[in-house]
């Protein structure tokens, strides 16, 4: 069976923003409360977690 994963987007609903002096810093990230029991369900299910940041750099 295939691996099973669900990608979050830190600037989504379910993430707390940081002030901009702490952007790119994973401490800083903060779930809100609320999606903990959706994420444990997703976890108790056998799905993996991946935060995305969703800001690509450009050179």
């Amino acid at each position: 069976m295939a691996e099973q994963i669900v990608f979050i987007e830190l600037a989504g609903g379910l993430i707390e923003l940081a002030p901009a002096s702490a952007a790119g810093s994973l401490a800083q990230v903060r779930l809100k409360e609320a999606c903990l029991p959706a994420l444990f369900r997703f976890r108790d299910a056998g799905f993996s977690l991946v935060l995305l940041d969703g800001q690509a750099e450009s050179t």
